[in-house]
């Protein structure tokens, strides 16, 4: 397999394998702070959770800016590097009990920003380094590998954390400091081997024009919304993250704690299933390698799955077992997506706009989960994680039925990169046309 032999294709799977594994370890920690030293409020932990997502509304556009004017490896370097810092502060103030909401809200928005600024230039990498036939293949590997960091990683989590817990005799409804800040140390540690992989990496660099931030996502958005394609993949992804993705985030940690009266080992185990299923979505894309054509019909009906499974989260959300099968089916779905859909706007984009369009992508599936998670936790504290989840899986059902009975957006995936109004559309002062018309040339 050619892709075992690129030297640069392995470092930056390695490299972002462990850093998918170490980003776990807080995901787990974080809430499950939160939780025990609030009382169990889920209004306080969506506010927690939302400042750590919060900066990709704004600045995940400025990252893919930054990647395409300098470089994705540049930019994903420094954003890890700033990143070790935060963690051990944040691990510091958690040993020392100095874990006030406010504090916690700023190392969210802090951490969330260097992701924000992170995530566009890590996607951006590859096509830089893969061959075009191979990205598929490519995609499926270093996603299917996040996915099983998402497996081990929340495992690994939860059972150090109970297991410290358990050594310093600390009592089960309250927070062992010591053992919640090992996590955030752990997660430093990792994301440190990361960057020494990183260093290995050898990427050309693509020349470009300097142009200030403002107008290479200017660019960017307007390459987006000219591409008929991606402006109806872009807006249908924006509707049905708003409702999967928040409410999930804030649910699940109650669901565990609360209604399944889990540990904190029990609750990692949970949010291992997620990426249980996600794997197995990831392998049955790399399998069938959907073609554009397939694309929207893919995509419609892995999000009426979702959102069935997620409807039924509510009705069954005190049986363990119920609950491990639901989170593993949204999984799959997710996981399919993923593969398929990242494929294919990499395909379709030309490298000068890697980063803008998937910094674009990232703040469709993203940048509204921060807002949707507020305010899925304040109607979580007013009337339940039970009506929560029912409510926003009847809207993605809704969402998805409405999208197959609609031949636009059911064969969203084979629409054309240009047509005659997108071109007379751009203006003769700029260089976007060129770039437009290389897509149409390369596109797969």
């Amino acid at each position: 397999m050619s892709l075992l032999q690129n030297k640069n294709f392995m470092l930056h799977w390695l490299s972002a394998s462990l850093a998918q594994l170490g980003a776990y370890f807080t995901m787990v920690a974080l809430p499950w702070l939160v939780l025990s030293q609030t009382n169990n409020d889920a209004f306080l932990m969506s506010i927690v959770m939302a400042c750590f997502s919060l900066p990709h509304g704004f600045f995940i556009l400025f990252g893919g800016a930054l990647a395409d004017r300098w470089s994705p490896l540049l930019v994903l370097l420094r954003s890890r590097q700033f990143g070790i810092g935060v963690m051990l502060c944040l691990a510091a103030c958690v040993y020392l009990q100095i874990t006030p909401i406010p504090l916690l809200c700023l190392f969210g928005l802090i951490l969330g920003t260097l992701g924000a600024f992170g995530i566009p230039a890590s996607q951006s990498i590859l096509p830089s380094i893969c061959k075009d036939e191979e990205l598929g293949l490519a995609n499926g590997i270093v996603m299917g590998t996040s996915q099983l960091a998402q497996i081990v990683g929340p495992l690994l989590a939860g059972w150090l954390i109970w297991l410290m817990r358990y050594l310093n005799q600390v009592d089960p409804q309250q927070y062992d400091s010591t053992s919640l800040a090992l996590a955030f140390v752990v997660d430093a540690a990792l994301v440190l081997v990361s960057i020494c992989l990183l260093y290995c990496i050898k990427v050309k660099r693509v020349t470009s024009e300097p142009k200030g931030l403002f107008t290479l996502v200017s660019q960017g958005i307007q390459f987006c919304w000219l591409d008929r394609g991606i402006r109806l993949v872009l807006a249908y992804l924006i509707l049905i993250s708003f409702f999967m993705h928040g409410p999930l985030l804030a649910v699940l940690p109650l669901i565990a704690k609360v209604n399944l009266s889990l540990t904190e080992a029990g609750y990692g185990t949970l949010y291992a299933m997620i990426g249980v299923g996600t794997l197995m979505g990831a392998g049955v894309a790399i399998w069938l390698q959907p073609a554009p054509s397939q694309l929207g019909l893919f995509v419609l009906m892995g999000d009426l799955t979702s959102g069935v499974s997620l409807f039924l989260l509510g009705f069954i959300n005190t049986s363990l077992v119920l609950v491990v099968i639901c989170l593993i089916v949204m999984g799959v779905a997710t996981g399919f997506i993923m593969i398929a859909g990242t494929t294919w706007f990499q395909r379709r984009t030309p490298s000068e706009y890697m980063g803008r369009v998937m910094s674009v992508l990232m703040f469709c599936i993203l940048g509204l989960m921060p807002i949707s998670g507020a305010i899925a936790g304040y109607f979580n504290k007013i009337y339940g994680n039970q009506w929560v989840v029912m409510y926003a899986g009847a809207l993605i059902i809704s969402c998805a039925l409405l999208g197959l009975m609609l031949p636009k957006v059911r064969r969203m995936g084979e629409a054309p990169v240009l047509d005659e109004a997108s071109i007379s559309a751009l203006p003769p002062n700029k260089q976007v046309q060129y770039e437009l018309e290389s897509v149409a040339r390369n596109n797969v």
